[in-house]
């Protein structure tokens, strides 16, 4: 009994489905993978662009005593903020968190007296953060932008 291998007209038939079907699935695979980086790079951009001047945030008017802080919160930009965040660091590395809920508007202020937990003359560093509300692909979204740390050396008393 004689072997026969497949025929030549067979096999040159599997090998370009074959091709066909690996070329098509990476074509979609790189073609998901492209949309979705292009959308992440999209997103970074514009928060980062609106966490400029478009929404820069003043702290003004600020002063203490031995137990309290005054500040005047300025929104000078074009874009209101959902919110800010403030971390009050002590010299012996404790945090306290306050956070402000109001929305500022664009363009408007709010004068804010935090409840820091200790005495202002131990108070190392101030940070905060804001968060920001805008539009992404017909949607409403909210981010944080970058930290930003102010020079406490420079606050006067009230």
């Amino acid at each position: 009994m004689k072997k026969r291998g497949m025929s030549p007209l067979i096999a040159t038939i599997l090998l370009v489905g074959i091709v066909i079907v690996v070329g098509t699935f990476l074509a979609l695979f790189f073609k998901n993978f492209s949309e979705d980086q292009t959308q992440t790079i999209e997103y970074n951009t514009q928060l980062n662009q609106l966490c400029g001047s478009p929404t820069k945030l003043v702290i003004s008017e600020m002063c203490k005593n031995p137990s309290n802080l005054s500040m005047e919160i300025n929104n000078e930009g074009s874009y209101g903020i959902k919110n800010v965040t403030f971390m009050f660091m002590h010299n012996n590395g404790t945090v306290n968190v306050r956070n402000i809920p109001s929305y500022i508007g664009k363009f408007g202020f709010l004068k804010y007296e935090p409840n820091i937990g200790f005495n202002i003359a131990n108070l190392s560093d101030i940070i905060y953060t804001k968060k920001i509300e805008f539009e992404f692909e017909d949607k409403t979204v909210e981010d944080n932008c970058n930290p930003v740390e102010l020079e406490i050396e420079t606050i006067p008393s009230c």
